[in-house]
């Protein structure tokens, strides 16, 4: 890892979220449900489910009741973590429950959060957490359990542990649902900032996190095409954090003309989310003054450079390089005098100033005459 990484605080008042994605569909398998992390409203319908885990489910351990372990025939799964000892949420059953030749008629959902003591969901047991027996649509006008939406804030959750969700239709019932989470769950990885900008060794990146929750690490990535990303440095997460913290990253060897980039984010889960993308634009908009142009025995070139050192000047033609040189340049403006004679034949050149790093720092165009 480079030298130039490093990891410092900061503060700032700047908060936008890490990743912007699509809220994940209930899983019909308890052991690919996937993980609920944001604090939208998740919807589903009971249709989409099969009982591909129900039998286990109804011998695993006490649901709401034994008659509503019986229901359980069309389940399917979500998951979270804790970031509290209470959760807080909203289930809702709209209208469009449609009866799958069940006994109660039109029933409507039931509701389960529960814990795995040991192994994988799936197998073994399991421990209730909070179950709601029924809750019928908005317009189930004989139903006598609970209709609409009901709100909880359930206690006796331990921070960082993960819990289940099970929602079936009862009975079968083909119905529509949605839930909330408001307080209590892990949220992903939150950036205050990520920018970058060109200096004479590269492209300097910097990105600061709001908070982080079971953050592992970040994968840098970047394309000169914006399309195909490559893995170009990796930078050890901090965890967990509720303070903000920057990082920074040198990229070495940036294209020519402009750099695209974003972060690849992995919990220690394997969960993986992107940032948006970026993109740094090298200098060389600042461009080397040529004189004379065409020039026959000598040319001057004066540039301006950031700061002490060797920089590379080159003069490529058709053919490729043709011509390159090292010269000590100051920290401003510099002149240079580069003799023509015996180095190139007649014709049109591209003139580039380089970083000892490979950096281009400006591009220009000559012509070469004939003596």
């Amino acid at each position: 890892m480079s030298a130039a990484l490093k990891i410092i605080l900061t503060v700032s008042i700047f908060l936008f979220p890490f990743i912007a994605y699509s809220q994940p569909v209930a899983s019909d398998n308890c052991a690919s449900a996937p993980l609920i992390n944001t604090l939208g409203t998740y919807t589903g319908n009971t249709g989409n489910f099969t009982p591909n885990d129900a039998l286990w489910f109804k011998n695993s351990n006490n649901f709401c009741s034994s008659v509503a372990k019986q229901t359980v025939e069309n389940n399917g799964f979500y998951k979270f973590i804790a970031s509290s000892t209470s959760i807080s949420y909203t289930v809702c059953a709209p209208t469009g429950c449609v009866n799958h030749n069940s006994f109660f008629g039109i029933s409507g959902i039931q509701f389960l959060i529960f814990e795995m003591p040991s192994g994988i969901c799936g197998v073994g047991s399991i421990t209730k957490k909070h179950c709601i027996p029924q809750l019928s649509g908005t317009d189930c006008g004989s139903c006598g359990n609970p209709k609409g939406c009901l709100s909880f804030t359930t206690g006796g959750f331990s921070i960082g542990t993960t819990y289940y969700v099970m929602i079936d239709g009862y009975e079968g019932d083909i119905c529509p649902y949605s839930i909330q989470f408001t307080t209590g769950i892990v949220l992903p990885v939150e950036l205050i900032s990520f920018y970058g900008t060109p200096a004479d060794n590269g492209n300097k990146l910097q990105w600061t996190t709001a908070t982080e929750i079971n953050n592992n690490h970040f994968d840098v990535e970047c394309t000169p095409d914006g399309k195909n990303f490559k893995t170009i440095g990796t930078l050890k997460g901090m965890g967990n954090s509720s303070v903000p913290v920057t990082y920074n990253f040198l990229d070495e060897r940036p294209a020519d003309f402009i750099t695209y980039y974003r972060l690849k984010q992995t919990d220690h889960n394997g969960e993986v989310h992107y940032s948006h993308i970026i993109n740094v634009k090298n200098n060389v908009v600042q461009h080397a003054q040529l004189t004379p142009n065409p020039a026959i025995d000598e040319l001057t070139v004066e540039t301006i450079v950031q700061s002490n050192g060797l920089y590379l000047f080159s003069i490529e033609g058709i053919t490729g390089n043709c011509w390159q040189e090292e010269f000590y340049l100051t920290k401003g403006m510099n002149q240079v005098k580069v003799n023509l004679t015996d180095k190139l034949s007649a014709g049109f050149y591209i003139f580039k100033v380089y970083s000892l790093s490979g950096h281009v720092l400006s591009i220009d165009k000559f012509i070469k005459a004939g003596n």
